[in-house]
């Protein structure tokens, strides 16, 4: 936890706002959110004592909309600091790495992102996403891909413009075998419960 608060006093006070010279490239910038959002989301479910679950839209709104969090000198939500700072960069791989701590979030890895690995480190994480059943998953009898919500919640950024038409193009740039044309979209509903130790 000394840890975890060390690093979320220095990410309070620092950051490509403040000190753009210290974060000079897309990938800088891209790399100190994704760790400052992460660490910030885990320490939020500290402090608020392990919840079991975000279950609730009230239970989301006050833990992502209506708490506040300090990034590079600024005060904002969770949810402001994913959609008007992070989801503006253009990355929809981001997606596949931020983790607000829940089962259904991407795997938190156990390292950061790095600014000079991180194309390597996004593709990773979308391949590993799209390999993972309770995120992806093919129905052959149905025609059906079932795809994580994470997919609505951000088809935008995924396939600006096509809507969920093209989310099967989007997918199969991570499979080793592409989805048949024919298949249709089912969105797996959303497991909210929080991650924790035993």
């Amino acid at each position: 936890r000394a840890a975890l608060d060390r690093f979320a006093a220095w990410a309070a006070a620092n950051g490509p706002r403040s000190q753009p010279a210290l974060f000079p490239t897309r990938a800088d910038v891209l790399a100190y959110h994704i760790n400052v959002y992460n660490a910030l989301a885990m320490r939020g479910v500290i402090d608020a004592d392990l919840p079991q679950d975000f279950d609730s839209v009230l239970k989301r709104a006050i833990f992502f909309k209506f708490r506040k969090v300090t990034v590079d000198g600024q005060s904002l939500s969770l949810h402001a600091y994913e959609n008007d700072v992070i989801r503006p960069l253009g990355e929809p791989r981001v997606h596949f790495a931020l983790n607000c701590m829940v089962r259904d979030c991407p795997r938190l890895p156990r390292e950061p992102f790095r600014p000079a690995t991180l194309e390597a480190q996004l593709t990773a994480a979308a391949h590993e996403f799209f390999t993972t059943p309770n995120h992806f998953r093919l129905d052959t009898a149905a025609k059906q891909v079932q795809v994580s919500a994470i997919l609505d919640f951000y088809t935008q950024d995924f396939v600006p413009g096509s809507g969920r038409d093209g989310l099967i193009g989007y997918i199969d740039r991570w499979l080793d075998n592409p989805v048949p044309p024919v298949y249709t979209v089912r969105f797996i509903d959303y497991d909210w419960t929080v991650n924790q130790q035993p």
